[in-house]
């Protein structure tokens, strides 16, 4: 959930405190927004494969490739993050 507040900030509130480009903020904060989403969605997920490799006595590794993919994400979003507030300044 606090990807998705980090969204509504970045989208919301941000473009209204700063005088950089309001679509660039409304896009990251689209961003991260669609990133708490994939998380959540992700973590259900993982749960319920951990819960049933557990009734069966059995270990469930995570996808490696959801993974990479997730945190690639948060990294890219972090560096126009902080491209961004660079350029604003």
């Amino acid at each position: 959930m606090t990807v998705i507040a980090v969204g509504l900030a970045a989208g919301g509130i941000a473009p209204r405190l700063t005088h950089g480009p309001h679509w660039a903020y409304v896009g990251l904060g689209a961003g991260f927004a669609t990133l708490g989403v994939l998380l959540l969605a992700y973590g259900l997920r993982r749960h319920m494969t951990v819960e049933r490799a557990l009734s069966e006595g059995r270990y469930s590794a995570a996808d490696p490739r959801a993974l990479a993919v997730l945190t690639g994400a948060g990294v890219v979003l972090g560096l126009l993050t902080l491209a961004l507030l660079i350029t604003s300044l």
